[in-house]
């Protein structure tokens, strides 16, 4: 999804919304590397669900504000979009599993 919003975004003539929306995109793919760590946290998952969302909200606020302010909207955009991406790919493949 990064690779095709930079493509998307030069061909576009807007690199920088490109870049902005890859940035977040990769930023949201991290959520599941740290969702899968607090897994094995003792602390209740959902102080640590909480924890990672403002932790990853914070991260795109710098990033937006590295690449200046009017590409922040997209930063937060490219999260969302690969939180929605992931929990589509959790529910495809718990339904696949509850299918055996």
């Amino acid at each position: 999804m990064a690779a095709l919003a930079v493509v998307g975004g030069f061909a576009a003539g807007r690199p920088g919304l490109g870049v902005a929306f890859a940035a977040g995109a990769l930023l949201g793919a991290a959520n599941g590397f740290l969702a899968r760590l607090a897994l094995r946290a003792e602390v209740d998952f959902r102080v640590t669900s909480a924890g990672r969302l403002a932790l990853m909200t914070t991260v795109a606020l710098a990033v937006g504000a590295l690449l200046g302010w009017i590409y922040t909207p997209f930063v937060l955009g490219g999260v969302g979009a690969s939180q929605l991406l992931l929990a589509g790919a959790a529910a495809f493949t718990a339904v696949r599993t509850a299918q055996r």
